[in-house]
This record gives structure tokens, C-alpha cells and sequence, in this order.
């Protein structure tokens, strides 16, 4: 989850707490972890052993990376902060431990997209998503990448093309009607990414935020919203 979390931190200090996981107890057994630049987010709830509790804490980008390149094979770790508020992570079984001060500050509440309904907009093959950002890549800027329904199929377009042609994807499901959607290129990628699985559902969470969801369909799994620049 810290992996595939990494590219949703904000990269510069101007918003310092957005440089930061969150990570905290959801409810029993399940812990959650939020990376956000303000415009995409990324959110993985996974099972822990909750025989201990705990408060949430912020964890900033540096140690972070250093933990998922120490304790990227570890089946099993444990995170604990010692009474002077210093973040231990170990691996069980082993001698391999990396330690931090955790970032103090508050972060935003970001629970209302979580927990809001998803309007399903269109499902489509992972691959051949991902194809369509390839193919846009060589033909544009790829500043921005907006989607629309035409004659029931998904139209892609992309800013500044070079070459003026009808791009769709063909293998979309749609599941509601939509008006057009843009979305900065560089983050609906990150999100496309970081879904597991084979099939990528796009859906609409919060009209007002211009919020989507970008996920599998299943959110047993990682999975990531986006804010449209219009749509």
C-alpha cells in the first residue's frame, strides 16, 4: 500500500501535512492509509492485528520510501511509537527496524468520499485503458485527457493533439449516462495504475467536489479518487 501510495504525496512543502501518509484505525482490524496531492488520493484499508490500539499519526514521504525498500519482503511487520513519540516499524522475526518522529499536524477529513455512494460512470479493460493513455501520449501534450459519451461509447480526447482522430474505447461498459469529464492526465494515470486487477471502474462520488473514484469495482482493494477540472 505504501508503494503504490508514494506518487499520490504532494512533491513540494507548500502543503507540508499533503507530503505525508495517513495512516489510522478505521474500525477493528482494519487500518487505513490516505495519500493525497489535493487532487488525486489514494486509499488502501487493510487487515492488522488490532490487540493494541492506537491514535492516528502522520508519516512523512522520506521514511516511508526507506521502509518500503527495507521491509518490502517482510510477510509480517509491526509499528509501534515509543513514549518520546518516535515511530518504530520491525519486522517480525528479524533484527531489521527503522525509526522516524513522526510529522505532527492535522489532516484533512477526507472520509466523505470514501463513504459516499459511487455512480458508476464506465468499466473498461485495464489494458486497454492504459493502451489509450499510451496512444494519446505520442499524439499530444497529454496535459489533460477528457472523456465523453458518444452514441453509447466512451470518446477519448487529449489536449493539444497533434493528430486530429476519433479515439473510443471500444471495450467500456458505460453505467450512467455523463457529460464530458477532464481530468490532469498525469494524475488519472497515477490513479489508473495503482488498481489491482484487470478491470478499471471509473464512477462519480461527489458531484459538487467533481470527485471520481478510480478502483475495480471492489473496495477490499486499494483504490484512488480523482477531481475533475470540469465535468
Amino acid at each position: 500500500a505504501l508503494s503504490k501510495g508514494l506518487n499520490f504525496l504532494a512533491k513540494t512543502e507548500n502543503q507540508p501535512i499533503l507530503t505525508c501518509f495517513s495512516i489510522s484505525p478505521l474500525s477493528s482490524g482494519i487500518l487505513r492509509i490516505v495519500a493525497s496531492d489535493a487532487m488525486k488520493m489514494f486509499m488502501a484499508d487493510i487487515e492488522y492485528d488490532d490487540a493494541q490500539t492506537f491514535s492516528p499519526f502522520l508519516l512523512p514521504r522520506e521514511p516511508a520510501q526507506l521502509f518500503t525498500k527495507v521491509l518490502s519482503r517482510a510477510k509480517e511487520i509491526s509499528i509501534g511509537i515509543t513514549e518520546r513519540d518516535i515511530l518504530v516499524v520491525s519486522e517480525e522475526g528479524s533484527e531489521r527496524i527503522v525509526s522516524t518522529p513522526p510529522y505532527q499536524g492535522k489532516y484533512p477529513d477526507l472520509s466523505f468520499l470514501a463513504d459516499a455512494e459511487p455512480k458508476v460512470i464506465f468499466k473498461v479493460p485495464k489494458k486497454d485503458l492504459q493502451d489509450m493513455l499510451n496512444l494519446v501520449d505520442v499524439t499530444s501534450d497529454m496535459k489533460e485527457i477528457q472523456f465523453a459519451l458518444v452514441e453509447g461509447t466512451v470518446a477519448v480526447y487529449a489536449s493539444k493533439a497533434q493528430i486530429e482522430t476519433d479515439l473510443f474505447l471500444e471495450g467500456a461498459e458505460v453505467g450512467n449516462d455523463f457529460n464530458k469529464m477532464s481530468f490532469f492526465t498525469d494524475s488519472f494515470r497515477s490513479c489508473v495504475s495503482a488498481v489491482n486487477g484487470n478491470d478499471v471502474v471509473v464512477s462519480m462520488v461527489n458531484d459538487k467536489a467533481r470527485a471520481y473514484s478510480v478502483d475495480n469495482g471492489d473496495r477490499t482493494e486499494p483504490y484512488s479518487f480523482v477531481q475533475a477540472i470540469s465535468g
